[in-house]
């Protein structure tokens, strides 16, 4: 399956996501702050980021453009909602 990179300050939401995801299979990483996200970034680490799209710090727009540019290919995925 997939590895993925989860990104979302809410730890709830986190929680619940990775288990979710780890559930069907796939490799997940967890982190709570954009920035820790660049930190993670090498090519053929993870096949899927997805990242909540306003997060303080590097947004979520801000985050799939450097994601993207340090490992081409690499699929993006927001996550957005209203509270």
């Amino acid at each position: 399956m997939a590895h993925i990179l989860l990104a979302t300050q809410d730890d709830v939401l986190r929680g619940y996501l990775a288990r979710s995801l780890a559930r069907q299979g796939h490799a997940v990483m967890q982190v709570g702050q954009g920035r820790q996200v660049l930190g993670q970034l090498m090519p053929g680490a993870f096949d899927i980021l997805i990242a909540q799209a306003d997060m303080a710090g590097i947004d979520g727009p801000e985050l799939a453009r450097r994601a993207s540019a340090a490992v081409p290919g690499l699929r993006v995925f927001f996550l957005s909602g209203f509270r």
